[in-house]
């Protein structure tokens, strides 16, 4: 045994050794309730593992871990880790890495601490040495010997076992094969016995209770089950829950059941319920797929509602006859609760009814639901017909004002579970009948004529009635709901529209605005109406009564518009032009906008606020850049908008009493005249554009609306901001009108030609070079008019076959490409060749010179009117090539071309 062993090893020792190692010794209180209910069943040195077999399942391994040391030194510890069973009586299960020394090994399984403050409790312990004096110098723990097992063995070892499975004896232990995870060589894994497996869903209402069924498991992981016998089974909790055999119509704490039985589990309120079988080993599977045994109960009840037309409604009309009081049985406390199912097709259902608010009426009105009259305190009983989702309804009519406290109840589970619910119902005049004016605006929207501009008062008068079934729309003819008081109601006006917009101001918001609804009902206050839209006169929102706002459910109050700005303001953005290349851009080119023309129309009461609701269906003023104009310094160059450019419109229908307005390009071009001009404006200041919006284009005669007062309407013009200050103008580029130029070249047939590309503009007197154009990048090699985006922009035509070859690709240089070149092949031209630059496909500008479209876009306005037969049409440079030589004067000593 290892408690002689031990005593041998201490004896031999020096006095010195007698004393305990500096190392970690556990605890020598065996655990009593967990000895030998796990078990270190193999040790494999070769693949480094420790295989366990559970006598019994261990279903919390919370603190369990394997502990082991290797010729003196301690390893990591490892965790059992019996989630989702995976530790089930006779089952096996192995665990990896492990470092093992052959010579010298100890392996330890230890469970949670027990008494609190010890340390781990030893489960079985497993020592293997080749001789004594390697225990002698190395071991590292000491253990009881009920929970050892000694295995000496000479060589070093690879593979150890018990056999049986499960031993804990040292005859029973041997070197043997591996047999990771199943039965070691001669071993019998002992018999189970059958144990219930519990079906159950995670949750459920207490209405329903929870439905289990049940499996009797023959072996571990219950793929074989019992279906011959039965079991008695004592179930958990036994205490404020209530147990059924659904199968056998038998109930009880305790059951006999059998393989698939059906149990149904009733808890007496809401909460988690941990189920289970006292004494006996069990396993869960819930719904879903969690081997957890928790049931989690949820409240439920009747939901009680009142609908109209299927709507359910929070304020009840006092005196309408087409409520119904829906009933639903389902989970109280939850988004999408579920139902109490099923229900029975007729149910008995009791009601009773107090009075809350007042107390004591003057009015003692009864409540009638469905054929019964109810007094208050009385109770009397309806059978409802429920529908397949546990839902019923019957009428309900209150002919007065107030607050009622609604109750009903009835039974479930053969009384097992009493289902009740209440609400509070609120029942309000049918309306605040009120009057102001002569003038109606029965649409209720922006099509009403216009009344008046923001700012005028109107005198309301106010009463209180209750609901009739020839509603005339006017609610001053109903009876009245005399328990409805109330000494001073503040009334203000309500927006009816625009939806969702800004309410007019309560002015004057003082003690005269008080309305005193009193048997008479009536009573008067005269308010001011600062918005934009169309309103109504309710109760003010901070005066309510039981917890609604009277005149926001409905009033019969006539509409009161529609209210226009007294006036428009206009705003227009900073805006800027930008250049091409160097402070120019060409006529015919797109120039962008780097800073786009907007103007901001914003609606204002009298006193200079802000009609904010001015910004929704209301606002009646088209697009005032429908009607933009342009200008520039030249009388022969207009203003040419892209194709597409449409108006545009933003922060529309937001509500802040203002709308942006552009458009959908960021540029515009200036049209290129047949003649020549001179440059628009020079590259220090720029050109100057005028952008500007007449006054009709703010102007709605039929609300007499405009840009400033009435009378003396304004236009708008966009301008360009210098330091704060309004140039008067949109600043943009110097304007160029432009060309590209090709001069005939000649040269030897056996030498490369140059022939320079150059782009001009018209100073004012003649074309120059246009040195500030440093963007164009020119292509001298062929055109292939298939794919013009990947060739050249040069064709060459003539006399040759084959043609001598094109090239040069390279961004012009002050105005001139010069690399476009023409191979001479040693073929003299005879006539000359033609050769034409092509500006009808794009071309490549580079970062700092580029524009708008460029990708897309074609130099068209580098073209120029080349053929005198045909004065208006725009055509490509064109020039002819002549290679060869030719002998020259007589008299001529020496000539030299240069190229």
């Amino acid at each position: 045994m290892i408690s002689v062993l031990l005593l041998a090893l201490l004896c031999a020792a020096p006095q010195a050794e007698a004393k305990p190692k500096a190392q970690s010794y556990i605890d020598m209180d065996a655990h009593p309730t967990q000895s030998l209910k796990v078990m270190i069943n193999e040790i494999n040195v070769e693949r480094g593992y420790v295989e366990l077999f559970f006598r019994e399942t261990l279903t919390d391994s919370t603190g369990w871990q394997i502990q082991w040391a290797s010729a003196g030194s301690q390893g990591t510890p490892v965790a059992l880790g019996c989630d989702e069973n995976s530790c089930q009586a006779n089952t096996f299960k192995v665990f990896y890495g492990f470092s093992f020394h052959p010579n010298h090994i100890e392996v330890m399984v230890t469970a949670p601490a027990s008494p609190a403050g010890s340390n781990n409790s030893v489960v079985h312990y497993v020592r293997s040495s080749n001789n004594a004096n390697s225990i002698k110098n190395k071991q590292v723990w000491s253990v009881e010997d009920s929970v050892a097992t000694d295995v000496f063995k000479s060589g070093s070892l690879t593979d150890i076992c018990a056999k049986p499975d499960g031993s804990a004896l040292d005859p029973d232990w041997d070197r043997c094969e591996p047999s990771e995870g199943t039965s070691n060589d001669g071993g019998v894994v002992p018999p189970i016995s059958v144990f219930p497996r519990f079906q159950h869903p995670d949750s459920t209402i207490t209405c329903q209770g929870a439905e289990i069924g049940v499996d009797l498991c023959s072996n571990a992981d219950c793929s074989s089950v019992d279906s011959t016998n039965s079991l008695v089974i004592s179930l958990s909790p036994d205490s404020g829950v209530t147990w059924e055999n659904l199968t056998r119509g038998t109930s009880g704490q305790s059951l006999e059941v059998w393989h698939g039985d059906r149990l149904q589990l009733w808890a007496d309120s809401s909460g988690m319920v941990t189920i289970g079988a006292v004494g006996q080993s069990h396993l869960c599977l819930s719904d879903s797929g969690s081997h957890s045994c928790n049931i989690e109960f949820k409240n439920s009840g009747i939901d009680l509602s009142v609908l109209l037309n299927n709507a359910e409604q929070s304020g009840l009309t006092a005196c309408r006859n087409d409520y119904l009081l829906h009933l639903a049985l389902l989970e109280t406390d939850a988004v999408n609760p579920r139902r109490c199912l099923p229900v029975a097709s007729s149910e008995r259902v009791t009601f009773s009814f107090a009075y809350v608010e007042p107390a004591q009426p003057q009015v003692e009105a009864t409540l009638a639901v469905g054929s019964a009259v109810l007094k208050e305190g009385q109770t009397k009983s309806q059978s409802l017909s429920f529908d397949n989702n546990g839902e019923a309804t019957i009428p309900i009519q209150y002919d007065e004002a107030g607050r009622l406290n609604l109750s009903a109840s009835l039974g479930r589970g053969q009384g097992r579970v009493t289902l009740s619910g209440e609400s509070k119902l609120d029942w309000l005049p049918a309306g605040l009948h009120i009057s102001a004016g002569d003038t109606l605006c029965t649409a209720g929207d922006e099509s009403c004529d216009p009344l008046m501009k923001a700012g005028n008062s109107v005198d309301v008068d106010v009463t209180a009635h209750c609901w009739v079934a020839n509603d005339d729309g006017n609610f001053g003819n109903n009876p009245g709901t005399k328990n409805f008081r109330h000494s001073g109601i503040d009334l203000e006006p309500e927006l009816v529209a625009p939806s969702g917009g800004q309410n007019s101001a309560d002015l004057p918001a003082d003690a005269s605005g008080n309305a005193v609804i009193g048997n008479d009902g009536s009573g008067t206050v005269a308010r001011v109406l600062d918005e934009v839209g169309v309103f109504r006169f309710v109760p003010k929102s901070d005066i309510d009564y039981l917890g609604h706002q009277l005149a926001k459910s409905s009033v019969s109050s006539a509409n009161i518009g529609r209210v226009t700005p007294a006036y428009l303001g206009a705003e227009t953005s900073n805006t800027v032009l930008g250049a091409y290349c160097n402070s120019f851009s060409y006529l015919g080119q797109p120039v962008p906008y780097t800073s786009a023309p907007v103007v901001t129309v914003t609606g204002y009461a009298t006193d200079g606020s802000v009609t904010q609701n001015f910004d929704s269906a209301f606002w009646n003023l088209p697009n005032p850049m429908n009607a933009r104009t342009y200008a520039t310094q030249s009388a022969s160059v207009t203003v040419q908008e892209p194709v597409g450019i449409a108006v545009t419109e933003a922060d529309a229908n937001d509500l802040d009493g203002s709308r942006r307005f552009g458009v959908n390009k960021s540029w515009i071009s200036f049209a290129r005249p047949i003649s020549p001009v001179a440059p628009l404006g020079s590259t220090a200041t720029g050109s100057q554009t005028t952008l500007t919006l007449p006054s009709a284009a703010f102007t709605v005669s039929a609300d007499q609306l405009c840009l400033g007062q009435w009378g003396s309407c304004q236009s708008s013009d966009f301008t360009t901001q210098n330091g704060g200050t309004s140039l008067g103008y949109i600043q943009g580029p110097q304007l160029r009108y432009g060309r590209a130029v090709l001069a005939s070249a000649y040269g030897s047939e056996n030498q490369v030609v140059r022939m320079p590309l150059t782009l001009e503009y018209y100073n004012g007197q003649q074309f120059a070079t246009n040195l500030l154009d440093t963007g164009f990048y020119g292509d001298g090699r062929a055109l292939n008019a298939g794919s013009p985006a990947t060739s050249g922009r040069v064709t060459l035509t003539g006399s040759l076959n084959p043609l001598p070859t094109t090239s040069g690709q390279a961004y012009a240089l002050s105005g001139v490409f010069e690399s476009l070149s023409i191979a001479g092949a040693g073929a003299v031209t005879n006539p000359p060749l033609a050769l034409e630059y092509h500006l009808e496909h794009p071309f490549a500008s580079q970062a700092g010179c580029t524009f708008p479209e460029a990708a897309s876009m074609a130099p068209t306005w580098l073209q120029w009117y080349w053929d005198k037969d045909q004065p208006s049409v725009l055509q490509n440079p064109s020039a002819e090539v002549t290679l060869g030589r030719y002998r020259g004067h007589d008299k001529v000593i020496y000539r030299r071309e240069l190229f």
